[in-house]
């Protein structure tokens, strides 16, 4: 914990109160093909302060260099991941490219219409992980979604 003395003291030296972000430190990523609701979620996970990877089938490349520019703007990193039309990735392949950039990974959010972004339809199905290849700590769960949409 960051006593108030440390917090005047780092303010001084130019560096940002950082315990309004409750993702700073963390690194996110991000798999979609819906460009609209990417930017926004790229946005939310900045301004929480979380690093965030981003593979995106359809980004424009204008749109692209806006959003790079805007997560600077908020002192985290974007790191845009390229992909041809016909070419795959693995989700490991992806995570082994976030943790060489990073040296981390904590978690990945898939809104990829093949990632299962329906709501369950009953219980057991809730509890089922939803991706089925990666552990459930490493699925964002929906209380951070929760809280995201509240703030």
């Amino acid at each position: 914990m960051i006593d108030d003395s440390t917090k005047k003291q780092q303010r001084c030296q130019g560096e940002p109160d950082r315990s309004n972000q409750p993702l700073f430190g963390k690194v996110v990523l991000l798999i979609g093909n819906d460009t609209a609701v990417l930017q926004d979620l790229v946005k939310q996970l900045a301004q929480k302060g979380a690093n965030v990877a981003l593979l995106c089938w359809q980004m424009p490349v204008e749109v692209a260099r806006k959003m790079q520019e805007h997560v600077q703007s908020l002192g985290q990193q974007l790191m845009l991941i390229q992909r041809a039309e016909n070419q795959r990735f693995s989700v490991e392949q992806l995570i082994h490219n976030v943790i060489d950039k990073w040296g981390q990974f904590d978690f990945f959010i898939d809104l990829s219409a093949a990632g299962g972004t329906a709501v369950p339809t009953d219980e057991a199905e809730e509890k089922e992980p939803q991706t089925g290849w990666l552990p459930p700590k490493w699925q964002l769960t929906r209380t951070v979604l929760e809280e995201m949409a509240q703030s």
